[in-house]
């Protein structure tokens, strides 16, 4: 393969400079797919996160209760 030395000239048939672009604009058009559909994942992800911890928060709201009743229940000295 012969490759252009310090900026020489790259002569290209037209067919394939036009081919070389519609591939370019392809790919280009793919890129945005691909940042659009990761910006979609990274939404639904942060949303999934929120939703976990809402749920950590509810358990550990549960769990406080729980040992609440069992201090009334069990120590009732302490919790009436």
């Amino acid at each position: 393969m012969n490759e252009p030395k310090n900026g020489a000239p790259v002569f290209v048939k037209v067919a394939d400079y036009k081919e070389i672009l519609d591939v370019l604009e392809m790919i280009k058009s793919k890129v945005e797919e691909i940042r659009a559909t990761l910006g979609t994942i990274n939404t639904l992800q942060n949303e999934e996160n929120a939703e976990v911890e809402r749920w950590n928060n509810t358990i550990s709201d549960i769990e406080k209760k729980i040992v609440e009743i069992d201090t009334m229940m069990f120590e009732p000295e302490h919790g009436w």
